[in-house]
């Protein structure tokens, strides 16, 4: 089954994504304890850049995956790959927004008698 996304530019390119994806296939979740080391160093990274005021998406990403990595169980798996979803369609949100705080505010073209005022003084 897939889901229906929002068609804004996220949700389709979101939906293309998607798409790609070969769900035919049930792979194990590898997931377990044997994680662990990395979603405490991951913490360690994020706690430094907190405490250093330079948080970024980055570090709550990879601190958000760790963490789901280390999960056995179905439901707290999860409830943290939907954690770590939304960590990543925020990132993808806020990357659209600055490109388009970015581009150049178009102005609407004066008319010609408008122009021919502005000339005439």
């Amino acid at each position: 089954m897939r889901p229906r996304l929002p068609r804004d530019g996220v949700g389709r390119d979101l939906a293309a994504a998607f798409a790609e994806l070969d769900l035919s296939v049930d792979y194990p979740d590898g997931t377990g304890a044997h994680h662990v080391l990395d979603w405490q160093a991951a913490t360690f990274h994020l706690d430094t850049a907190r405490e250093a005021g330079a948080l970024t998406w980055a570090e709550q990403v990879r601190e958000a995956v760790a963490m789901m990595l280390t999960r056995d169980d179905e439901g707290e798996l999860r409830a943290e790959l939907l954690r770590s979803a939304a960590l990543l369609l925020g990132w993808l949100y806020c990357l659209d927004r600055r490109a388009s705080m970015a581009r150049p505010i178009r102005l609407p073209r004066a008319s010609s008698r408008l122009r021919r005022q502005a000339r005439s003084r």
